[in-house]
């Protein structure tokens, strides 16, 4: 193993500080931007996916790290991504790909074994969760042992606990001594369901003497964000949201899409309209721009998740509707 670039330990120097000490870190995914788009506005913490992302997103984050313009990297396997479009990855194709990446990355998310098949989500029986548990565990536990053959710190693997698993596989994640875990909750539930599930894994996490690191796998929601010790989360909804039309802002996250060619938001009450001239303006553009142009849309999303991961201070999470107090 030897590379120029090779990251020995994760750039946590590059993140905000531990649960209690800092803001949230906000992990950027997505695609369809160059990598320098997102640098130019701060952004330092990415997730890519292997096959969620093009090979050009993960070329373009490889020659970005290359010149020194350095981002704290988590790469996913997208077994979802495979796993929605019929088939399956193997762990020696995943360990192959990561021997090609970890030079430039982080963190890599361990190889998730999906229950079921794609379209029969409703179908999936307890025996069947537990089966793919087990799997994701066994994936986890090969993949710590190649890393450290590899000459890589095991550390850098980050197993993922799923909704819908027995607590007893968060448990023993947490006694592997694994210090940062990824948290992914079902999109196929409603929030009080999620919220629920949640309550339970952190009831589990703060019975250890130090919470561990979380991340909140695609943990989109700016509440959900602010209710939860998350240590970071990802979210690609700035750049999907702002492709079709969709906002971030103070007064709600979902506040306009474009029909027709043209803004909801148009229709606004006048007041509303000011709101979100002054806001625009804040963010560098204006209401006409976002009416008519993506990239002034992505603006305003990245500002407003720049603000608040600021907001989302790891010492004080209520419930809110509202981003800014």
């Amino acid at each position: 193993m030897s590379s120029a670039n090779l990251i020995d330990k994760p750039r946590h120097h590059l993140l905000h500080p531990a649960c209690g000490e800092g803001p949230l870190n906000i992990f950027f995914a997505g695609s369809g931007f160059s990598y320098d788009y997102l640098y130019d506005f701060g952004i330092r913490k990415r997730l890519l996916s292997w096959h969620a992302n093009t090979e050009k997103d993960i070329r373009l984050y490889i020659e970005g790290q290359k010149c020194g313009r350095e981002s704290f990297g988590i790469v996913d396997s997208g077994a979802f991504t495979v796993w929605n479009k019929g088939g399956t990855l193997n762990i020696d194709e995943y360990h192959a790909k990561l021997m090609q990446l970890m030079p430039y990355f982080d963190i890599a998310a361990n190889l998730d074994v999906i229950p079921g098949e794609q379209g029969k989500r409703d179908e999936i029986t307890p025996a069947m969760n537990n089966e793919a548990a087990q799997a994701s565990w066994d994936n986890y536990v090969e993949l710590q042992r190649r890393f450290v053959a590899d000459g890589y710190d095991s550390s850098r693997i980050m197993p993922i606990y799923h909704q819908g698993e027995s607590l007893d596989w968060l448990r023993r994640i947490v006694d592997s001594g694994c210090g940062y875990i990824g948290i992914s909750p079902s999109n196929d539930c409603g929030s009080s369901r999620r919220r629920l599930w949640l309550d339970d894994v952190y009831e589990i996490l703060s019975e250890q003497p130090v919470l561990p690191k979380t991340h909140g796998y695609a943990v989109t929601s700016p509440t959900l964000m602010r209710e939860y010790p998350w240590y970071s989360v990802d979210s690609s909804s700035w750049v999907q949201l702002g492709a079709f039309g969709g906002i971030f802002t103070p007064y709600g996250s979902y506040l306009g899409v474009r029909k027709d060619g043209r803004f909801e938001g148009a229709k606004w009450p006048p007041e509303m309209k000011k709101k979100l001239s002054d806001y625009f303006e804040y963010c560098g553009t204006t209401f006409e721009e976002v009416v008519d142009h993506y990239k002034a849309r992505w603006r305003v999303n990245i500002i407003y998740h720049i603000d608040l991961e600021e907001k989302c201070s790891f010492k004080s999470r209520k419930r809110t509707s509202m981003l800014f107090d």
